[in-house]
């Protein structure tokens, strides 16, 4: 568990009754290459899963390079407690996410949040 700020902390979202309220009763947005679930809860942490299928991106190192920069993301934002999401999507290209730039995956992550808490 990590500090998020002062106020919230980010922790692992992984309990199968999480997933299951995240599947039914969540928001979600989608954005280009990345499509988020959020559902808001009255907790002070904010939850988060990560998918990021071997099959799409099969290099361990740029699946964890994302994640980092996920987090890093979440750190900045003003986005209160709840549980979320990240689904990676297929895309055509093989290496698209090893190619990536960092510059683009801020505005697409930037954007949808943005969307989540305007």
């Amino acid at each position: 568990m990590s500090q998020l700020g002062r106020s919230k902390t980010l922790s692992i979202l992984g309990q199968k009754k999480d997933f299951k309220l995240l599947k039914n009763q969540a928001i979600f947005f989608s954005y280009k290459w990345l499509k988020v679930y959020f559902y808001r809860e009255r907790l002070k942490t904010l939850r988060v899963a990560w998918r990021l299928p071997k099959k799409h991106i099969s290099h361990s190192v740029v699946r964890n390079r994302l994640k980092r920069w996920g987090r890093e993301n979440l750190r900045k934002s003003s986005l209160g407690a709840g549980f979320i999401l990240m689904v990676f999507l297929q895309e055509k290209d093989e290496n698209f996410y090893k190619k990536l730039k960092r510059k683009d995956f801020d505005l697409v992550f930037c954007t949808i949040l943005e969307k989540i808490c305007p």
